[in-house]
């Protein structure tokens, strides 16, 4: 049996050496399973890259790259069963990745509401709704960005990580369903010089802002900071800040 530190470090020691890489793109729809998946399967794979192409987003084409075994790395770790207080693990903002991707966007769109731009990156993935349905299953960023696709935890989590990436404060917004067999809903909470519905919390504002977008690729979501879904309006909240 190996430890993934071992597999960390095995893994690392591989990249150190030059590599020709290979680009592939993949759309994922469901989670992943990668009961399969061994240590010698993840070092053959390191040469490739996943291709993440967003297009025509604030009128240019964006086009980012995951290191396959970096995706796996997270793909191994535990996702499901999971208590709602602990999503905040899964905001992986100081990872290298995200924050390049961050800057990325915020540099090439010129943008002066960093924030609002991320947010709108965000809708730029697939709201896949039906994956509670199939499993209790929580995705880090990485992995959301790689699938594509991700229900309301998951955009969150990609959306919150993305941000505070580049020193937004931000926070998980949990709305409990109160019907007890369903999970509820998680939208983020953005400070900042926003207008509309928020949450204050420990004496700061959190502006609601829902990062769930549509199932069309070509048809992104277009909800603004402090925008609230009618169905969530007058909803009691518990607000988890991501440290």
């Amino acid at each position: 049996m190996v430890l993934l530190e071992d597999l960390i470090d095995r893994l690392r020691k591989k990249q150190e050496k030059p590599i020709k890489e290979r680009i592939v793109e993949k759309i994922i729809t469901k989670p992943v399973d990668v009961s399969h998946v061994t240590l010698e399967k993840i070092l053959e794979s390191e040469n490739s890259l996943i291709a993440i192409p967003i297009t025509n987003f604030y009128g240019t084409d964006l086009n980012f790259f995951v290191n396959t075994n970096e995706y796996f790395k997270f793909k191994v770790q535990k996702h499901r069963n999971i208590p709602i207080k602990d999503f905040v693990n899964f905001v992986t903002y100081s990872h290298p990745k995200i924050k390049e991707i961050a800057q990325f966007v915020v540099e090439s769109t010129k943008t002066k509401n960093p924030a609002q731009t991320l947010l709108d990156f965000t809708h730029r993935f697939i709201y896949n709704n039906k994956i509670e349905q199939i499993s209790d299953y929580v995705r880090y960023p990485i992995e959301t960005l790689v699938e594509r696709n991700g229900d309301c935890e998951d955009l969150c989590i990609l959306a919150a990580a993305l941000m505070k990436s580049i020193a937004i404060d931000v926070a998980l917004i949990h709305l409990p369903n109160p019907y007890k067999q369903k999970p509820g809903h998680i939208a983020l909470g953005v400070c900042g010089n926003f207008e509309g519905v928020y949450c204050l919390y420990k004496g700061k504002k959190y502006f609601y802002a829902e990062s769930t977008g549509t199932d069309w690729l070509s048809k992104p979501a277009d909800w603004k900071i402090g925008q609230v879904p009618e169905e969530y309006k007058n909803s009691k909240v518990r607000v988890y800040v991501v440290p």
